[in-house]
């Protein structure tokens, strides 16, 4: 498998010359989904997963309240909520079972947060009106997104206790989403045209991604591998998941489901994310075998 920065050299070469490819060549795309619904929730997502077959995401109760949940890999579902929290969301899992996400306090303030060892940490960048929580790597990186006092959102990196404001350049704002074990991040920007695209910050160089022919390209999350997932809309407007594979962009559109919201791709090539079903309700799923691209409920 390619390394990330390899991964990131091929897109930096054909970014403009991708074309959609052949998922029956990539076993990554014939995986079975399991879908996980936390019991008696309105909405259930998937957020992050590592390799030890552990999951978070977060959930939305029957009174419309906002909370975090650690999926076991026994399947046992637990709720994480930050104490005094008015809502939490659990973003990202790493493979030393430390969590990062997002909570609002009673001030309707939002913070980012790590959980390690049982114990919530606070992370709040300086002079900012808001923080949150995106991804986590095996090294403890963090990154996320604020909002300044002046309602600019950036994104940033939290290394070894302190943090770094991430903007790309000539854009209106800048999400951090998820950072890999080789310190490659992710995220979102939007341009001064207000097109919004994906990119890659490997080796302090923005790289911009687009999938081919869309109207917006986002949420794009990466692994140690240099594996990309991501979603676009098309010129009907319909949202889609893909994955961006050795300079190749290949479609994922799970069957009988109204959308497809793939969140991203663990370095087990495990798959993960949301899906709507008819009826408009948003469900979680996680890969859990390579043998068709449909939904086991």
């Amino acid at each position: 498998m390619p390394s990330a920065s390899a991964i990131v050299s091929e897109v930096t070469r054909n970014s403009v010359e991708l074309e959609v490819g052949n998922k029956a060549a990539v076993p990554i795309l014939k995986q079975v989904y399991k879908t996980v619904d936390f019991p008696q929730a309105l909405n259930t997502e998937v957020r992050g997963v590592n390799d030890l077959g552990e999951s978070v995401g977060i959930y939305d109760d029957a009174s419309g309240e906002r909370h975090g949940f650690l999926r076991r890999g026994s399947g046992k579902l637990v709720t994480i909520d930050v104490p005094q929290a008015i809502s939490s969301r659990t973003n990202s899992i790493n493979n030393r079972e430390e969590i990062a996400g997002a909570y609002t306090d009673g001030s309707n303030v939002t913070h980012a947060f790590v959980l390690r060892k049982g114990q919530f940490m606070t992370l709040d960048f300086p002079n900012a009106q808001y923080t949150t929580g995106s991804g986590i790597n095996d090294l403890g990186d963090v990154v996320g997104r604020v909002i300044d006092s002046s309602g600019v959102q950036h994104g940033y990196v939290w290394h070894a206790g302190k943090f770094q404001q991430l903007d790309y350049p000539d854009s209106i704002f800048t999400y951090a989403i998820s950072i890999a074990d080789t310190g490659d991040i992710t995220g979102d920007r939007e341009d001064l045209a207000g097109n919004v695209t994906c990119f890659v910050l490997h080796d302090h160089n923005y790289i911009p991604v687009a999938y081919p022919g869309a109207t917006l390209t986002g949420n794009c999350s990466i692994n140690a591998i240099g594996e990309i997932t991501g979603q676009f809309q098309d010129s009907q407007a319909n949202i889609h998941s893909f994955l961006l594979l050795e300079g190749q962009f290949y479609n994922i559109d799970l069957a009988n489901v109204a959308e497809t919201d793939v969140s991203g791709i663990s370095e087990r090539g495990q798959l993960y994310g949301i899906y709507f079903d008819s009826e408009g309700s948003e469900h979680g799923y996680i890969a859990i075998a390579e043998e068709t691209n449909t939904i086991q409920h």
